[in-house]
């Protein structure tokens, strides 16, 4: 499907213009019609005529909206409708119907009127919108692969004008910015040097790009191998015991984009980075050894309390890893609509499938296979799973509040019975202007308020920035099979701008026999007396039923709490008030000591009740 001009030399060795894809232009007539018969046809061609019945609204009025109100929402929701390309151009080159056309070039032209193809967010200084620069962001970057894609298959059927503005704007908002980084005209941008998501999202977008636009293949090779070493800094990110500190869902996006440009280079010149890097493969089990249960995963940082495991990208993985041959009939659902930090599985996603078919079975969650325990050590985050006949599982960290995507929670822990967290971590908040910023942790959500942490002496967990190490220390681990979990932490150092703090010990632990119980305790003393206040935060109504034992119940999973201290408690009940995308209240269940302390044991005792073990 390279399309290559015949010197009889390979055109890498030539400066001639070469461009491929893993899929064929429209004018390939026998490989589209025979695409009416793809188990993925009929709803592809529905989603393509859903599209076309949308209106096409430009975004642009609600640029500025993040910079006057904090709201980002607005102007993406707006862009992410008029960037979704994906049935429409496959539905294009199959059935070639003029409205699929015209609404493609409709939505390239408003498109391509936008003066920058960022995120406001990611344009503090609004140079990008002012035409003073031209950066590249996590949408920039996928959306200039999108194009490039679509400019590839729909070329020769596009208004020729058209068709040459877009492909002379894909060089100027993406390759040229590139190349001027790569030689130093420029400094290199903060993807090309973090490991973060933002490295594999905005690598994987410039790869496909320089892939599909026409070119020397001498400059394709040269980004292409700048590209591939910027991306060996994208594994970095997950440290020896390959945990992502970014969350479940980032592990997705980015890792997901990841696992994309490893099959596109794949399929390109059979170059294999999972092969050449073997920590790729270690790193793609993350959904497994960090899953309370297929449907059910940590919260911890920004990630969506409802998350669930995204199909694509599971069989992209088993493809990639040798379980599958190739995707499912089932078209992947389309996540550009609600939030960047979704995969979005637009024409590129459709391109891989149609080009890897199989027809096998789709990806199903139950098919997952977990170990009864995990322990990332680096990360200092334990995952521990219950049994065919048992009901309880937790996870908890120590871990320290200078993560990616961080929130001031170390400590945390969450308690689940079957597949439902009854106590947990609240997620992100919805994203605002703040939520990337000096201000970041005002939110209540995000700073250790939030989470089932201490409060001491009236003031919560900080951040690394700030403070120097606030990394727990691990004092005490027990996790012989057949014995009862222990895990003990010291915990003083992210609270380390509270004077006096002597000892403070966060201890977990953990039994499946003579009857399911997960224990947390908290032991302090303090120099000086100080106020001590203890936290669980749950989703679920709460009912007391004495002074000390309480039942939390979510979604029909019930667990019984048991709270015992050294000193006198008050116990009260607060609503947690920032803005979600969920929009469930958040319950913080407060227990503070009634006078000021110079020494506290707390302890907080949950198990199954006896409505969760008659199920």
């Amino acid at each position: 499907m390279a399309k290559e001009i015949e010197t009889g030399k390979p055109a890498a060795e030539t400066n001639e213009i070469v461009c491929w894809n893993n899929l064929p232009d429209v004018t390939d007539r026998k490989f589209w019609e025979k695409q009416r018969s793809n188990p993925l046809y009929p709803e592809i061609r529905k989603n393509a005529q859903e599209a076309c019945s949308q209106e096409l609204i430009s975004p642009m009025p609600h640029y500025y909206d993040v910079f006057v109100t904090g709201n980002r929402i607005c102007y993406q929701e707006k862009l992410f409708s008029v960037q979704d390309f994906g049935s429409l151009a496959i539905a294009c080159c199959i059935d070639q119907e003029p409205r699929f056309l015209k609404n493609i070039e409709d939505r390239l032209r408003l498109l391509l009127d936008l003066p920058t193809w960022i995120l406001p967010a990611h344009d503090r200084e609004k140079l990008n919108v002012s035409g003073k620069t031209v950066d590249i962001d996590l949408n920039s970057s996928k959306l200039a692969d999108e194009l490039s894609t679509l400019l590839y298959l729909l070329g020769p059927v596009l208004n020729h004008d058209l068709a040459e503005k877009l492909k002379a704007e894909l060089f100027r908002r993406l390759v040229i910015p590139v190349e001027d980084a790569i030689g130093g005209k420029s400094p290199l941008p903060f993807w090309m040097l973090t490991n973060s998501n933002w490295n594999a999202v905005c690598t994987s977008g410039v790869v496909g790009a320089v892939l599909r636009l026409p070119m020397q293949a001498t400059r394709r090779d040269g980004i292409l191998n700048h590209m591939l070493e910027t991306s060996k800094k994208f594994l970095d990110g997950f440290g020896p015991d390959f945990y992502c500190s970014e969350g479940i869902s980032y592990f997705f996006f980015g890792f997901g984009h990841y696992m994309r440009m490893v099959m596109l280079l794949k399929q390109f010149d059979g170059r294999d980075l999972f092969e050449a890097d073997p920590r790729a493969f270690k790193i793609a089990m993350f959904p497994e050894n960090f899953m309370i249960s297929p449907v059910c995963f940590p919260t911890y940082a920004d990630i969506p309390i409802d998350f669930k495991l995204n199909p694509f990208l599971m069989e992209l993985r088993d493809i990639l890893i040798g379980r599958r041959n190739g995707f499912s009939c089932k078209v992947p659902p389309n996540g550009n609509l609600v939030s960047i930090a979704q995969f979005d599985n637009g024409l590129n996603a459709l391109a891989l499938q149609l080009s890897l078919f199989s027809g096998e079975p789709p990806f199903s969650p139950e098919s997952c296979k977990t170990a009864p325990m995990n322990v990332f050590p680096s990360a200092e985050s334990y995952i521990v799973r219950r049994t065919a006949d048992t009901h309880l599982s937790v996870a908890f960290k120590g871990g320290s509040n200078n993560e990616m995507h961080n929130h001031n929670d170390v400590g945390s822990y969450i308690v689940a019975v079957d597949d439902t967290a009854v106590v947990t971590d609240p997620g992100k908040e919805t994203y605002q202007a703040r939520t990337f910023s000096e201000r970041r942790y005002e939110s209540d959500l995000l700073n250790s308020f939030g989470h089932s942490v201490p409060r001491i002496g009236g003031k919560l967990q900080t951040e690394m920035k700030h403070t120097g190490d606030t990394r727990a220390r691990l004092l005490e681990e027990k996790l012989a099979d057949g014995s009862p979990l222990f895990v003990r932490f010291d915990i003083r150092r992210p609270y380390q701008h509270v004077e006096g703090i002597e000892k403070l010990e966060r201890s977990f632990s953990f039994a499946r026999r003579d009857g399911e119980g997960f224990t947390v305790t908290d032991e302090a003393v303090f120099r000086d007396p100080l106020e001590f206040e203890d936290a669980v935060i749950t989703f679920g109504e709460v009912r007391q039923l004495s002074e000390k034992t309480f039942l939390i119940t979510e979604k029909g999973k019930s667990l019984l709490l048991e709270v015992d201290a050294s000193l006198p408690f008050d116990f009260h009940i607060e609503i947690i008030k920032e803005q979600t995308d969920h929009k469930r209240p958040v319950n913080r269940m407060t227990f503070a000591v009634k006078e000021k302390v110079r020494q506290v044991k707390m302890t907080f005792k949950y198990s199954i009740s006896q409505d969760n073990a008659a199920h």
